[in-house]
């Protein structure tokens, strides 16, 4: 009989015993790709657009979203992550892409809504103390 698979679960490993590295396994953060990707369309079309909130939810949308993604990427790269690659791009670029004018004015003024006003950084220190 044929090699039917309806009767045959299709077998989701490596001849090595490694699971495949699919889209669906690779995480952001703690939140799938797929996910991450559709939450990051959203905060870039809303920042874009004019329309994220100013408060904290806007602001930690942009700062979450932006972390995540260089935090992954400081993963990634081969040399930078034995140096401290997510900490260094998570501190380096966000500054980078301010002084090039990256960001629109409001996404900036809900950031320092979030990091001045709402002294969000103090929390984030008395929090770890």
């Amino acid at each position: 009989m044929e090699n039917n698979s309806l009767n045959h679960p299709i077998d989701k490993t490596l001849p090595s015993g490694q699971a495949p590295r699919l889209l669906s396994n690779i995480e952001v953060g703690a939140v799938p790709l797929a996910l991450f990707i559709g939450i990051a369309a959203i905060v870039a079309i809303s920042a874009t657009a004019g329309l994220l909130p100013k408060n904290m939810i806007g602001g930690l949308a942009v700062i979450m979203t932006l972390g995540f993604a260089l935090a992954k990427i400081g993963r990634m790269v081969p040399i930078l992550k034995e140096v401290g690659g997510p900490a260094i791009l998570c501190l380096m670029t966000p500054s980078v892409l301010v002084y090039f004018g990256m960001f629109e004015a409001h996404t900036l003024d809900t950031v320092h809504l979030l990091m001045k006003e709402a002294n969000l950084l103090y929390f984030v220190i008395a929090c770890l103390v």
